[in-house]
């Protein structure tokens, strides 16, 4: 069984101290769910991923298929865990979702939200697995 748990993700995995709070509504979207997968050695393990309600049939279906074919992902914790750094989460190799934070590259309080902030993305393995970005009519690795 790849899911163990689905349920409303707690006030204290959704507030990252160093940005402005998540509007309520927000926050009532938010779900924490407690996965099984499978690590580089081949071993079950578990892991917890917050994301938003909406993006959470794609996330489930995500995780059932890496279950089914042993598809090895290092760890999958909350990013609170990591004091809300997303640096120090990639460089751990850990997969997670919701992160309030802006766009990589804006600092200002008028920029964009990452999607992770509004927990309708997330990634996998990032240490290893590269990123596209869409930019203007081609993907850019």
């Amino acid at each position: 069984m790849y899911i163990s748990y689905v349920r409303a993700a707690p006030a204290v995995l959704l507030h990252n101290p160093n940005f402005f709070p998540i509007p309520s509504e927000l926050a009532k979207a938010m779900v924490l769910i407690d996965i099984m997968h499978y690590d580089f050695e081949g071993k079950i393990r578990r892991g917890q991923i917050i994301v938003h309600e909406l993006a959470m049939p794609a996330v489930l279906a995500f995780f059932r298929l890496a279950f089914q074919l042993r598809f090895p992902i290092h760890s999958v914790i909350p990013i609170n865990f990591f004091g809300w750094i997303d640096e120090f989460s990639c460089a751990a190799n850990n997969s997670s979702g919701f992160n309030m934070r802006n766009i990589e590259g804006t600092l200002s309080l008028l920029a964009l939200l990452s999607k992770h902030a509004i927990g309708c993305a997330f990634d996998i393995n990032p240490r290893i697995n590269g990123c596209l970005v869409k930019h203007e009519k081609s993907l850019m690795f």
